[in-house]
């Protein structure tokens, strides 16, 4: 705060903890203190992303493709571990 004063008046900043929300370059919306969060510091990143899903900054994905997701990270960890290049420096 004291390297950018001209971004704390300009974007209203009076209380810290301060996270503005932007959508599309325009500050929409802001979460001020730990009140959204259950007002302690000590609010695990869930709490966070709901937080986020209800003001419409985050989307919440599909079971299904979390789902998919997973499977798939685990196919690439797979193939990774289990090179079959005969040419490759690993024993």
């Amino acid at each position: 705060m004291q390297n950018t004063p001209f971004f704390v008046t300009k974007l209203a900043i009076k209380t810290l903890p301060c996270v503005l929300l932007f959508s599309k370059g325009i500050a929409i919306d802001r979460l001020v203190g730990f009140q959204d969060l259950g007002t302690k510091d000590d609010f695990s990143t869930t709490k966070l992303e709901n937080v986020l899903i209800k003001k419409g900054m985050l989307s919440k994905k599909k079971k299904e493709q979390d789902d998919e997701d997973a499977e798939y990270q685990e196919s690439i960890r797979r193939s990774v571990r289990s090179s079959e290049n005969l040419d490759s420096d690993s024993e």
